[in-house]
C-alpha cells in the first residue's frame, strides 16, 4: 500500500472526471470520477483484488475496477442501478452485434413513428413548447402548443431551424392508437407525493410526458416484444430507451435539469424522439470503444467470473448472497442526508423498461425524504447509515481497505459513523476533500453555504485503540492544534475535512454534538474559542 499521505496533495490537482464514455451513457445521479476512483483502487488493491460498492448506483466502480484487472462484488438496492450497470458490462461482449441491431431498430421505428411529428411538406416537428393552463397537482393542468421548431429530415437526422406558432391542424392532431395494445398505461403509473422533489399530490407519469411522446415509448417498446432484433440485444436497446427517457419528458426549454420531476409552471417542451435516440446511441458507441480500450479479458475470463452484481440492499448482501470477509478493497458511495431519495425518482423509468420496485425496497433505502408516506424511513435513517457501514467492514478481509464518499454536516450522523467505525474495528486513515465536477478545491464554498464538493473517507479494517477526550475543551484543542498545522492559505474545505478527519481518529463528535449540530457552526466559532 502506498503512502495514504499523498493523496490529498494529489487529488487538489486533480479535475475529478464524471463526464466519461460510460458515465455519458445515462444521466443517473450523482456519478463518482472515474478518475479519482480508478486512482483509488491502483492505490489500496493489486492486480486480481477483489473490489466491491454495494451502492454501485451507475457502475463507476465496476468500470475501473475492470480497467486495471480487479474482480468486482456490486449491488444495489435499485434495480434500475442494477440494470444500467449490468447493460453496459454487457457491451464488452459482441458490441458490434448490438449496436447494429440498435441502428436497424432505430430506423424501423423511425419510419413508424416519423409521421407522428410530420407538420407540412418536408418538415418535421423537432420540438414543441407548450403554456400551462391550470396547476400541476391532481393533474388540472392542459397544455396550450405555443411554438413549433420545425426541420427537414436528413438521413437519420433532423437539420435545419424553422421556428413559427402551430397551425390549427398541428393543435388538432392526434393519432389514435389502440390502447387496449400499449405496453404502458401511463395514466396508471402514480408517483409518490414529494415537495423536495417537485412531485404534487395526485401525479402519475402521463403528467411528465405529452401524448406523442407516450405512443412513442409504447411503439418502442412494441418493436422490442416482437423479437425481431434478437433477443441478446434487447437489453442494449432498453439501455437506449432508458437513457432517452428524461430528454422525452415534459421539462425546460433546454431540457438540463437533472431533477427528474422538475417542471417550470408556464411554459413546457416536449421534443421529437427520434433526434434524440440517434444521438444516444452514438454515445453507446462511444463507451463500447472505451471498453474495448481500457477493458482486456485475461486468460479467457468470462464476464461473470469477473462482475458479481445483485439487486440487493446491503443490509442483506451478507449473507444471502455474499459471504463475509471477501473483498479486498470496499469503495462506495453511499446516499447522503441532504440528498434525493433515489427510489423515488427512479419511478420515471422503472415501468418503463420492464423492471419491478418491492414495495418492501423503501425500508431499506439510507434516505431522508419529505414524502409524507416515508416519514419512517427519514425517522430511521440514522440506524440505517450505521447498518450501512457495518456491513460495508463485513464485506472487507482483516487489513482490507473501505473507502466511502461521504459528506454530511449533520454532526450527530457522524456520532453514529464514528461509534460504527469502531465497533467494527475500522481505523480511519485519511478524509480527503474532493471539488465536484467542473470544480477545483480552492472554488468550493465559503462558510454557511452549501458545500459543493464530496469527503473521501479511507478505513482499514484493523483493530486499534482510541482515546477520546473527556470534555469539550479537550476536543477543541484538539482541533486548533490540526488546524494549526495547516498552511495560512489552506481552503475552506481543507479545513473542514480536518475536523472531520480528528474527530473520526478520536472520537470527539459525541461531545461535539452536545455544543454544536453542524460541522459548519464549529468553523465560523473557532475565533471565540
Amino acid at each position: 500500500m502506498k503512502d495514504v499521505l499523498s493523496l490529498t496533495e494529489i487529488f487538489e490537482n486533480i479535475s475529478p472526471e464524471h463526464d466519461t464514455p460510460v458515465g455519458l451513457i445515462h444521466p443517473y445521479w450523482a456519478r463518482k470520477p472515474l478518475n479519482i476512483v480508478k486512482h483509488l483502487i491502483t492505490q489500496f488493491s493489486k492486480d486480481g483484488d477483489i473490489v466491491a460498492d454495494p451502492f454501485v448506483g451507475s457502475g463507476t466502480t465496476v468500470f475501473a475496477s475492470l480497467s486495471v484487472g480487479r474482480k468486482v462484488i456490486a449491488s444495489d438496492l435499485n434495480p434500475l442501478a442494477i440494470f444500467i450497470t449490468n447493460s453496459i458490462v454487457e457491451l464488452i461482449e459482441n458490441p458490434e452485434e448490438k449496436i447494429k441491431a440498435a441502428y436497424k431498430f432505430l430506423d424501423d421505428l423511425s419510419a413508424q413513428l416519423l409521421p407522428l411529428f410530420h407538420y407540412r411538406d418536408d418538415f418535421f416537428v423537432e420540438r414543441e413548447r407548450f403554456f400551462v393552463n391550470g396547476e400541476f397537482e391532481d393533474g388540472k393542468f392542459t397544455l396550450n402548443p405555443t411554438e413549433v421548431v420545425l426541420k427537414k429530415k436528413v438521413g437519420n437526422t433532423l437539420k435545419g431551424r424553422k421556428v413559427e406558432e402551430p397551425s390549427d391542424d398541428w393543435k388538432n392532431k392526434r393519432e389514435i392508437s389502440n390502447s387496449s395494445s400499449n405496453p404502458i398505461d401511463f395514466k396508471s403509473l402514480n408517483l409518490r407525493q414529494n415537495s423536495r422533489i417537485a412531485i404534487p399530490a395526485g401525479a402519475n407519469l402521463s403528467h411528465y410526458y405529452e401524448y406523442k411522446n407516450q405512443v412513442a415509448i409504447n411503439l418502442f417498446l412494441q418493436l422490442i416484444s416482437s423479437g425481431k432484433y434478437g433477443s441478446a440485444n434487447e437489453t442494449t436497446l432498453k439501455l437506449l430507451l432508458s437513457a432517452s427517457l428524461p430528454l422525452l419528458r415534459l421539462s425546460d426549454k433546454k431540457a438540463s435539469s437533472q431533477w427528474p420531476y422538475w417542471r417550470p409552471k408556464k411554459y413546457l417542451t416536449s421534443r421529437n424522439p427520434i433526434p434524440i435516440l440517434f444521438n444516444k446511441i452514438q454515445t453507446i458507441e462511444s463507451a463500447v470503444d472505451w471498453l474495448k480500450a481500457n477493458v482486456t479479458m485475461k486468460d479467457k475470463q468470462t464476464l461473470s467470473k469477473l462482475v458479481q452484481l445483485y439487486n440487493a440492499p446491503i443490509q442483506s448482501l451478507i449473507p444471502n448472497y455474499v459471504k463475509p470477509g471477501q473483498a479486498d478493497l470496499v469503495l462506495t458511495d453511499p446516499p447522503y442526508s441532504d440528498q434525493a431519495p433515489y427510489l423515488e425518482y427512479s419511478a420515471l423509468w422503472i415501468e418503463l423498461i420492464g423492471l419491478r420496485l418491492p414495495t418492501c425496497a423503501f425500508q431499506y433505502e439510507i434516505v431522508k425524504t419529505n414524502a409524507p408516506s416515508r416519514v419512517n424511513d427519514t425517522n430511521d435513517y440514522i440506524q440505517r447509515l450505521r447498518k450501512g457501514l457495518k456491513a460495508c467492514a463485513d464485506l472487507l478481509r482483516h487489513e482490507g481497505v473501505l473507502i466511502w464518499f461521504y459528506q454530511d454536516h449533520i454532526i450527530k450522523h457522524w456520532v453514529a459513523l464514528s461509534d460504527e467505525a469502531i465497533a467494527n474495528d475500522l481505523t480511519i486513515l485519511d478524509v480527503i476533500p474532493i471539488a465536484k465536477q467542473r470544480r477545483s478545491i480552492k472554488t468550493v464554498t465559503s462558510p454557511g453555504k452549501t458545500l459543493d464538493g464530496d469527503l473521501i473517507l479511507i478505513f482499514k479494517k484493523e483493530k486499534t485503540k482510541t482515546c477520546p477526550p473527556n470534555n469539550i475543551n479537550q476536543v477543541r484543542t484538539i482541533i486548533l492544534d490540526e488546524l494549526s498545522r495547516l498552511p495560512k492559505d489552506t481552503p475552506y474545505f481543507n479545513k473542514y475535512s480536518a475536523v472531520i478527519k480528528t474527530g473520526l481518529k478520536f472520537n470527539y463528535f459525541g461531545l461535539l454534538s452536545k455544543s454544536y449540530k453542524d460541522i459548519r457552526r464549529i468553523l465560523t466559532s473557532i475565533e471565540n474559542w
